[in-house]
């Protein structure tokens, strides 16, 4: 996107810092059995998308991209990999964050678009990205879950897969408060996230499924 700026540039009033590039080199730099060739940067040009794209197909096995996958006039992921011969395989899902997610295939190889917001790029790139890195590289185990009990369960429930934000105390695990899928401060202070079934809400201690970082 053109409103991103890199860490240690200076940063225009119409612009923010790209957080989504360092959330997945923590989430997935540390995993002995993948390589992070390359991260960039790319304009919010379709051109510019389908050059990037093919290149970067090229030198890897695998692709993740953040942003240009939601309905906006310069969302052009979708296009550009239709425009490769790609195959879309799912865009949208029912599940908050993350709903604009898309998993494509371009020349056998996976490629996957993260919705723009930071704790939707975290969310999906665990649930979503990390199970098909696994699986593409041959990892026996796909990206386990555990399960835990709430401390602090509301009353709150919506008609999708919910994925909200928890941490570990010494209480235990407990609901990080959280304004959307933009706020990076409550996923900051987060260790992880409980899944919800849709129309289930948080009004019980469970326990619920549970993804660690």
């Amino acid at each position: 996107g053109d409103e991103l700026a890199e860490m240690g540039t200076p940063v225009e009033p119409w612009q923010i810092r790209d957080s989504n590039g360092p959330t997945l080199d923590s989430l997935l730099g540390t995993k002995s059995w993948l390589e992070i060739i390359q991260r960039k940067h790319i304009k919010d040009n379709l051109e510019e998308v389908i050059q990037q794209l093919r290149q970067a197909i090229d030198i890897s096995d695998a692709v993740i991209l953040t942003g240009g996958v939601s309905m906006g006039d310069t969302d052009y992921v979708p296009e550009a990999i239709q425009s490769i011969g790609g195959e879309i395989v799912f865009h949208r899902l029912p599940i908050r964050p993350g709903r604009p997610v898309l998993g494509a295939s371009v020349a056998g190889k996976p490629i996957l678009g993260l919705p723009g917001n930071p704790v939707s790029v975290a969310v999906t790139a665990r649930v979503i990205a990390l199970p098909v890195l696994m699986y593409t590289a041959g990892v026996a185990e796909i990206s386990p879950c555990h399960s835990a009990v709430l401390q602090n369960p509301d009353d709150k429930t919506i008609p999708l897969t919910w994925f909200r934000l928890v941490r570990n105390t010494k209480a235990g695990i407990e609901l990080v408060p959280s304004r959307g899928s933009g706020d990076v401060v409550s996923l900051g202070a987060s260790d992880g996230f409980i899944r919800f079934e849709p129309g289930v809400s948080g009004s019980g201690s469970g326990p619920w499924p549970l993804y660690l970082w």
